[in-house]
């Protein structure tokens, strides 16, 4: 056999060539099919020959194929090696046996011709294996096709490249390779693309930081500023120390024009962040906030504060009682005038195109020098009641209040008038004075006790009568009988004591009390504007204010500021009033107690000085 590679004459056992060691087998057995066929043919023609058993091959029988390499023929060969192909060729066209079992000698042109046993060729032809062939193909065929999806699963599905390669057919991968693949589509420009690959990435997880960042980067390219800012702020709500949420959302702002929104988160990020960025973009970006021209301080005297500010077209707001000037101030347009106070604390803010500086924030206490405190012409002690005491201050002093009831004296207390001095009840007055400057500054108080004595004269009491009468003594037909008939009667109501009857006459009115029906009406008020009734202790109507007063008991002492005044109050029930009205106008009323705990009252109505209609009655 000829090595197709090299030409080299070789074993036909072999299939490897010694040379080249290229492989020969498919070739050795081209080579051994041949050399078969031949022989077969040979072997047919012997058979006829001899009567059907074995013929010879005519001589003019197919050669057997030559192993010479191509192009060289056997005076080529090797010596070494031609002696050894002619005894193998020897060998195999040797003798073959005649019919009668004779050795019969191979004719001369017969050609070289190999004997093959036909069992040692049975394992090379194939023998019925074509099924078993295609069910091992495809099982192969399968194995890798399986071999292949998993392998191509798990690239997708566990590595970056193959989550990059769903993601750009937009498919169900990671959220890193949507914000991988957003950011790719940004940096080559394809912003529409990159929004919605990163919307992708932010619903899968909200709150990431980095890709809310380059969503709102990704909004602010494709104009969506509205989008953007609720990008950034949800990444400020979600990481309130990172500033660049603060910066990216800042940008917005001002070039929305919307500076006061702006100034307010570059302070908020200069809080939550302590980036010093912040603190230099406040400065630029505020105006220069106002100063004042006097220092906080305490002063004595009342002062004016004039408010400047370097910007040009600037705008001060400020407030004096440590309001919010920005949301309350008020506009500054000529010098702060302040007054006496313990503390003024001055806030204010310079405004120019919708922005606001800094606070300007100062403290001033307004203290004015006290006037001294009153004094009096008395010095504290036990004098007759009715003795005057007056009180006196120094000049500058505006006005003096005071009080007699032991209550602490204020500006709203009663004035002090010279003209009208204090008189001292009977019992004990305690007086409290304060004085009052020009400037409105308060002196210290004073107190001072003084005690009233004397006798005054008996209250008013059950034996006090009208005209003789008697409250729930005299009857309606005694009376009737002394007045004559009334002008008109009619009935004035009925409660739980009983029934009233009202009779009206040209001096006044009574009422007369019923308690069962069968009962006889008794006297229980009357009104008189008439003088004819002589009333309790002489005291008509037509009689002074001062007489009526004087009649009973007094007890003296100060009106209060309204120009009230206790006339008498006694732990037995009896007690005295002076009601100012108003106009000059008075009611002096005097309560009795009575022992079944009823009571009767008397009032003396007073109109410029005398008594106008007096009211009596018991309930």
């Amino acid at each position: 056999m000829t090595c197709r590679s090299c030409g080299t004459a070789i074993d036909d056992n072999l299939t490897i060539c010694p040379e080249c060691g290229a492989e020969l087998f498919l070739r050795r057995r081209r080579l051994r099919a041949a050399e078969n066929e031949a022989a077969q043919r040979y072997h047919e023609s012997m058979k006829a020959e001899a009567g059907g058993r074995v013929k010879r091959a005519p001589s003019d029988g197919p050669a057997r194929p030559s192993r010479q390499r191509p192009g060289r023929n056997a005076s080529e060969r090797p010596a070494a090696s031609r002696p050894q192909a002619e005894s193998q060729t020897t060998r195999r066209a040797g003798s073959m046996p005649n019919s009668e079992g004779k050795q019969e000698k191979k004719p001369e042109n017969m050609p070289p011709t190999r004997m093959v046993r036909q069992h040692q060729y049975k394992a090379i032809v194939p023998q019925g294996n074509d099924s078993f062939n295609w069910m091992r193909l495809l099982a192969i065929a399968g194995v890798c096709v399986l071999l292949l999806t998993v392998t191509a699963y798990f690239f997708l599905v566990n590595t970056s490249p193959g989550q990059m390669l769903l993601a750009s057919f937009g498919r169900e991968a990671s959220m890193e390779a949507y914000h991988a693949m957003g950011r790719r589509y940004m940096q080559n420009g394809s912003i529409s693309r990159a929004v919605r690959t990163l919307e992708i990435a932010q619903s899968k997880d909200p709150d990431n930081l980095e890709v809310l960042i380059d969503l709102g980067k990704a909004y602010t390219g494709s104009n969506q500023e509205e989008k953007a800012v609720l990008a950034y702020t949800r990444a400020i709500q979600t990481y309130p120390a990172y500033p660049e949420s603060y910066q990216m959302l800042i940008d917005i702002f001002l070039e929305q024009e919307r500076n006061f929104e702006a100034i307010q988160l570059v302070e908020i990020a200069l809080e939550r962040t302590e980036d010093q960025r912040f603190e230099t973009m406040l400065s630029r970006l505020l105006p220069e906030p106002p100063t004042v021209d006097k220092r906080g301080q305490r002063y004595n005297t009342e002062i004016d504060l004039v408010l400047m500010c370097v910007d040009e077209g600037a705008t001060i707001y400020y407030t004096l009682v440590d309001e919010d000037p920005i949301e309350y101030g008020i506009k500054y347009e000529e010098p702060i005038h302040l007054t006496e106070k313990s503390v003024w604390r001055l806030r204010a803010v310079t405004e120019k195109d919708g922005m606001y500086s800094k606070e300007t924030v100062q403290s001033y206490s307004i203290i004015k020098d006290q006037p001294d405190m009153p004094k009096t012409n008395l010095s504290r002690g036990s004098y007759k009641a009715g003795t005057t005491v007056r009180l006196r201050a120094g000049d500058d002093v505006e006005a003096m209040y005071y009080t007699v009831d032991g209550t602490r004296a204020t500006v709203e207390s009663k004035k002090y008038d010279d003209e009208n001095p204090i008189v001292l009840a009977i019992g004990n007055t305690t007086i409290r004075a304060i004085a009052v400057n020009f400037e409105g500054k308060i002196s210290n108080e004073l107190n001072i006790a003084y005690e009233g004595t004397g006798n005054p004269k008996s209250s008013m009491s059950e034996k006090d009568t009208v005209d003789g009468l008697t409250l729930y003594k005299t009857t309606m037909p005694d009376f009737i009988a002394k007045y004559g008939q009334p002008q008109q009667e009619v009935p004035a109501g009925t409660d739980k004591v009983g029934t009233y009857t009202k009779l009206t006459y040209s001096f006044g009115y009574a009422i007369f009390l019923a308690r069962t029906p069968e009962s006889v009406p008794i006297l229980q008020e009357l009104y008189t504007r008439s003088s004819s009734f002589q009333g309790p202790r002489g005291m008509t109507v037509g009689s002074r204010m001062d007489d009526v007063i004087g009649v009973f008991r007094d007890h003296l002492g100060e009106a209060d500021i309204d120009g009230n005044r206790v006339l008498y109050t006694r732990t037995t029930g009896q007690s005295g009033f002076l009601t100012n009205l108003g106009e000059n106008k008075y009611k002096i009323s005097y309560y009795h107690k009575l022992e079944n705990k009823q009571h009767i009252e008397l009032t003396y109505y007073v109109e410029n000085g005398l008594v106008e209609h007096i009211e009596w009655l018991q309930y």
